[in-house]
């Protein structure tokens, strides 16, 4: 038998440490791998090396030296031009077990590779390798680059003027159009409310416009004969005007908190008081300041690109609430009572219960101001009055017939489209229940309104309630207080809402007020506030801006030309003693056509979405008294519900003709009205103005509009005020019943 014996290699695992020396690193792994060795090799000491046979550490530090130590493993270190560790470890006792090699650089030769090897590998009881690295190799002499010579002729002297023109000509509008973008990042942040950053492009802006205008002084005699001079003029102008605007800007919002510190102060000294009104009068003239500087900016401003357009249509926006700061600011010592006490009247409708005034009025306050204080704001629940009611008076037709309702409350007095004869008639309720009287104006405020104005608080905290109060969530968490253990006569309600009032006035001071100024405006614009003092001066204001929800009748506002005017005006009022106003929508559809004869005939289709998802409140059936007030003249020829002729109406002829009947949109249904009339009166002959008002109800979300006008033949038309589609006789405008529309179409009568 012959035995076959089998050898076992057994490869040895080496660990090579060291972040640098890639070349020695090769040459170590290459000598290596020749032995069948496994090479390993890591930048940084592992924490576990046990099943590593030899560890090379090239250029260790001492601590690591001191750690690899320890694990009792057969370690070498090599160190390069590292003297001082050298000495050091050859000192030290703990590292009696290491092998140390020193070298003055990586550059050696393969047979020092085999002796540094030879020196790991043996048991000698040497313990320092010493080797001088052979020298390296010379660096190859790169060769020089062709010279250049370059000859200073006239044409290469005109060459660098003109390269070195256009770059400095680049450099100076560079430095100008970045300016005049910073400068308008400044005061978008400034609106913003966030200072820091709008000073910091402030006064970048600020630094470009000065280096661009030392710049422009050597060119500005050659710009006028390249037609560059107005477009740069131009620019410098309007960059000004920025920094101005920005200081103005930020001058009006330093001194805003300041003026409502002062208002809100208590028992005001004589100096206080004229502190106040020197306050009130630097803010009138600061803004009228920025009122100027908008107004040039905006004329300042190119037509073209989109982005300034875009931004002219922005400017616009903010120049209309400059304009009406400047009309009601000298108004504020009246509200104030700078003259003597007033108190006013504040009625919160919800609109989410629409009624033809603007809503159920669940709640109201009384606001008592004098010598440029605001002495008291003291809410009520709308049932503290009416529990005291003690005479019966009659209510309107509607509410005792679709509400069952023998006697008239002021939570329902909101029954006319006119405020002022829901103001009159709300006075008149709070004498008779509270002894109330003496008021010098009436706001009312809808549910939507009171949101618009959130929006500019962000979050508040209502401490007295652990409660967070956005406009997302007002509505829901005043219907939960305003319910929760309701009986009348129950606190619930007013004294949460007392609370939200009292929190707004402390948060004044940090609001964005280019928000709140902003959605005060459009919820004053879209009548989800309206209000009447009984100042002349200060009603004229509101009037003139059609803030006072007042009832519009069809007159010509041009006097002097032939006009014929008509009138519309759709109204809605929820009997169904819920909030389904919530869930619904409307479309109004006007067609209007033009006979030879100069008759006019109305087609009107309005239909009413209910999206409430069930029956339940607070959504549920939406009962819609639903009215439309019409010319005098007008005669009804037929009213259809989802095509279904309504014969039994409410009809009233005095200065206008108002129709009105009750429908139920069942909840996920809607409900079309078409209601025909014919207006008796011919269109007269001739050049004359035909002028239609739309008027939009108080509370009312706003709603799509289409216009369509058919017209005959003999009409031509001249002129209008709308942008409208025109196609074969007819005219098709769409717009949104957001305020009230006035339509104005000069015509020609052969």
């Amino acid at each position: 038998m012959i035995l076959q014996t089998e050898t076992i290699e057994t490869k040895e695992k080496f660990l090579i440490v060291g972040q640098h020396f890639l070349r020695l690193l090769l040459k170590f792994k290459h000598y290596l791998a020749k032995s069948n060795n496994e090479v390993f090799s890591s930048p940084h000491l592992p924490q576990n090396i046990s099943q590593f046979d030899y560890i090379l550490l090239i250029n260790p530090s001492y601590s690591n030296l001191i750690a690899a130590n320890k694990k009792r493993k057969k370690i070498t270190a090599i160190f390069i031009n590292k003297e001082k560790i050298m000495a050091k470890a050859l000192k030290d006792r703990r590292l009696n077990n290491l092998k140390l090699i020193s070298l003055n650089n990586e550059n050696i030769s393969s047979s020092q590779v085999e002796s540094m090897f030879w020196f790991i590998f043996s048991f000698t009881k040497e313990k320092v390798l010493r080797l001088q690295s052979i020298k390296p190799l010379p660096p190859k002499k790169k060769k020089p680059l062709p010279h250049l010579k370059f000859k200073f002729n006239k044409k290469n002297l005109l060459t660098i003027g003109l390269i070195s023109f256009i770059a400095y000509n680049l450099v100076f509008i560079l430095l100008l159009i970045s300016a005049s973008f910073l400068n308008f990042k400044s005061l978008t942040n400034l609106s913003q409310n966030q200072s820091p950053k709008s000073f910091y492009y402030h006064s970048t802006a600020k630094i470009l416009n000065q280096s661009a205008a030392l710049l422009y002084r050597p060119l500005q005699p050659i710009y006028p004969f390249v037609s560059l001079s107005l477009f740069t003029d131009n620019l410098f102008s309007l960059n000004e005007n920025g920094q101005k605007l920005y200081r103005q800007g930020l001058s009006i919002q330093k001194r805003l908190p300041i003026l409502i510190n002062l208002l809100l102060k208590k028992k005001k000294t004589a100096t206080e008081i004229k502190l106040t009104k020197a306050e009130i009068n630097q803010l009138i003239k600061k803004t009228d300041e920025l009122a100027k500087t908008t107004e040039l900016i905006r004329e300042q401003l190119p037509k073209h690109p989109q982005l300034i357009v875009n931004y002219t249509k922005k400017l616009a926006q903010e120049e209309s609430i400059i304009a009406i700061s400047k009309k009601i600011l000298p108004q504020l010592g009246y509200f104030l009572g700078q003259d003597k006490e007033r108190q006013f009247l504040f009625l919160f409708a919800n609109n989410m219960e629409l009624r033809p005034g603007g809503g159920f009025i669940g709640s109201f306050a009384v606001v008592k101001t004098g010598d440029y204080e605001l002495k008291e704001i003291k809410v009520y629940d709308v049932y503290d009055a009416d529990g005291q009611l003690k005479v019966h008076i009659k209510p309107p037709q509607p509410i005792a017939k679709y509400l069952h309702q023998p006697n008239w409350f002021l939570r329902d007095s909101a029954f006319s489209p006119d405020f002022i004869t829901n103001y009159a008639k709300a006075k008149s309720f709070l004498e008779k229940e509270m002894g109330f009287t003496n008021f010098s104006g009436g706001v009312m405020i809808t549910t939507s309104a009171i949101k618009n104005i959130l929006q500019a608080f962000g979050n508040i905290y209502l401490t007295d309630y652990n409660e967070t109060i956005n406009k997302d969530n007002f509505y829901i968490k005043t219907q939960i207080h305003a319910e929760k253990n309701f009986f009348p006569g129950s606190t619930e309600k007013k004294s949460f809402l007392n609370s939200l009032v009292r929190h707004l006035i402390i948060n004044l001071k940090v609001a964005n007020w280019k928000i709140l100024a902003n959605n005060i405006k459009n919820s004053f614009d879209e009548k989800q506030i309206v209000a009447y003092f009984d100042n002349p001066t200060v009603q004229k204001v509101f009037d003139n801006y059609f803030w006072s929800g007042r009832f519009i009748y069809p007159e010509c506002t041009d006097k002097n030309l032939s006009c014929f005017s008509d009138f519309f005006f759709p109204v809605e009022a929820n009997l169904g003693v819920n909030k389904a106003n919530f869930f619904t929508s409307k479309l109004i559809n006007l067609g209007t056509k033009i006979s030879p004869q100069g008759k006019i005939n109305h087609f009107v289709s309005i239909k009413i979405v209910n999206q409430s998802p069930n029956e339940v409140f607070p959504g549920g059936d939406y009962k819609d008294y639903f009215q439309a007030y019409l010319p005098r003249e007008s005669e009804v020829k037929t009213i259809t519900e989802n095509g279904t002729l309504v014969e039994n109406f409410d009809q009233e002829d005095s200065r206008l003709k108002r129709i009105g009947f009750l429908i139920t949109v069942k909840p996920q249904s809607s409900v079309e009205i078409k209601i025909n009339y014919q207006l008796k009166n011919e269109l007269p002959k001739g050049h004359f103005i035909y002028q239609l008002i739309v008027q939009k109800q108080i509370g009312a979300p706003n709603s799509d509009l289409i216009f369509s006008l058919k017209l005959n033949k003999n009409l031509t038309i001249n002129n209008q005020n709308f942008n409208a589609l025109v196609k074969d006789n007819k005219i098709v405008y769409n717009t949104s019943l957001s305020a009230d529309k006035v339509f104005l179409l000069e015509f020609t009568n052969k």
